[in-house]
C-alpha cells in the first residue's frame, strides 16, 4: 500500500480502542467511553467496516505500529480482521489486553497475525486485583502464578511480551523485580495513575498517588530502569503524548485533562480529523514512544 505523507508521520504509533466494552471494571480505566454506547448501539453494523476504513488510512497516513485497546480488545468479533489487515498493510501489530481471554484456541488463531502483547499487571497479589476491579466477577481473580503462566504462552507461541502497569494508591509499595527477571518481557511501561475528567473520577481522589510515591515505586525497581527495561510515564508524559482513536473511529486527545474528540476518520478522512486534536511529538518521543519495535 502507497503511503501519503500527513502529520500522523511524525507520531508512528497509533493507539486504536476498538471495542468499548470490558469483562474487567478497574476502578482507574481512563478508557471506558461511556459516552459512546448509544452511538456504538445505533451503528452496530457499520462499526466493522469503519474500522477496517481506520486502518487503511493509517497505513496510508505512515503510521508504522497500530496497537489495539479498549476496552478489552479480544471481547471484538472482528479483531482478527483488523489484525490481518493491518498485517496485510506492513504495520507492526500490538494488543493490550487483560490477558483473561488469551486461551491456548485463541493464540492458535490470532499469534501469526500479532508482533507483540502488551499485558496490563497492575498487582501480583489476587486481593489487590480485587481491590482495583482488575479481575472477572472473581471467577478470573489474577496473580502473580497467573500471569507467569500467560507470559510464557504468549513467549511461546513467538509473540513479543511487553507489561504495561498503572501505580496507585493500591500497588504503588509493590516489588515486581523478581517477576520481570523470570518473565523478562522486552518492555515494562510503568504509568502514574492519570485522572481523566468524565472518565474515571469516581476513582480519584483515592487512587491518587504523589509525585514522591511514583518516584519510589521507579526507584524501587531502579536496576530494570538502568537496563533499559523499565520506561516510567508520570502523568505529563502521558498528557498530550498518544495518537488514539476511541471505539467509534474518532481521534481523541487528554491534552485538556478530559477527552477532546474529532470528526470520524471514516468519514471526513485522516488529515481532517487529525487536524481537529492536539498531539505532541516532541512528547511522544521523550516518553519513549519510538522503541525497537521492529517491522
Amino acid at each position: 500500500m502507497k503511503k501519503t505523507t500527513s502529520r500522523a508521520a511524525i507520531v508512528p504509533a497509533l493507539n486504536f480502542h476498538v471495542w468499548q466494552p470490558c469483562n474487567m471494571a478497574c476502578r482507574y480505566c481512563f478508557a471506558e467511553f461511556r459516552d459512546t454506547v448509544p452511538q456504538l448501539s445505533r451503528d452496530k453494523t457499520l462499526l466493522r467496516d469503519r474500522a477496517l476504513v481506520v486502518v487503511r488510512e493509517a497505513a496510508r497516513a505512515g503510521i508504522e505500529k497500530l496497537t489495539f485497546v479498549g476496552g478489552e480488545p479480544t471481547l471484538c468479533p472482528w479483531l482478527f480482521d483488523l489484525l490481518e489487515a493491518s498485517k496485510r498493510a506492513g504495520m507492526v501489530t500490538m494488543l493490550v489486553s487483560n490477558g483473561s481471554r488469551l486461551t491456548d484456541a485463541w493464540l492458535v488463531q490470532h499469534a501469526p497475525l500479532l508482533d507483540w502483547i502488551g499485558l496490563s499487571i497492575d498487582s501480583l497479589h489476587a486481593t489487590t486485583n480485587v481491590i482495583v476491579g482488575r479481575s472477572v466477577d472473581r471467577r478470573i481473580v489474577p496473580d502473580g502464578e497467573f500471569y507467569r503462566n500467560l507470559a510464557y504462552r504468549l513467549t511461546s507461541a513467538g509473540i513479543r511480551l511487553k507489561v504495561n502497569t498503572v501505580v496507585s494508591a493500591a500497588n504503588w509499595e509493590e516489588n515486581f523485580s523478581d517477576f520481570m527477571a523470570e518473565v523478562k518481557p522486552e518492555r515494562w511501561k510503568v504509568l502514574q495513575v492519570l485522572h481523566v475528567a468524565g472518565e474515571n473520577d469516581a476513582a480519584f481522589p483515592a487512587c491518587t498517588i504523589s509525585a514522591e510515591q511514583f518516584g519510589a515505586f521507579i526507584s524501587r525497581h531502579r536496576a530494570l530502569v538502568r537496563d533499559g527495561l523499565l520506561v516510567p510515564e508520570d502523568n505529563e508524559a502521558m498528557t498530550g503524548s498518544y495518537l488514539m482513536v476511541d471505539p467509534l473511529g474518532r481521534f481523541f486527545d487528554n491534552a485538556s485533562g478530559a477527552h477532546r474528540y474529532s470528526s470520524p476518520i471514516w468519514s471526513v478522512g485522516w488529515g481532517a480529523a487529525l487536524a481537529e486534536i492536539a498531539v505532541c511529538a516532541r512528547r511522544f518521543e521523550a516518553r519513549g514512544g519510538v522503541y525497537d519495535w521492529g517491522s
